[in-house]
């Protein structure tokens, strides 16, 4: 398995009794990550409208 430690590359060698539950851990880091940077995305945007009514407000005042 090959994996980034302290900011270097690094090549671990796993038995195949844990290779399987390594590459399901590896998936779900994945799943993880994805799910993570699209409700970043969807608070981003929240952000973003939340600003632009509150400026349209202070320009009608």
């Amino acid at each position: 398995m090959a994996l980034v430690w302290e900011g270097k590359p690094r090549l671990i060698h796993l038995p195949a009794a844990l290779a399987e539950e390594a590459r399901r851990r590896v998936q779900l880091h994945g799943r993880f990550q994805e799910l993570e940077a699209r409700i970043l995305q969807i608070n981003l945007r929240r952000l973003l409208r939340k600003k632009q009514v509150l400026r349209s407000q202070d320009g009608a005042l």
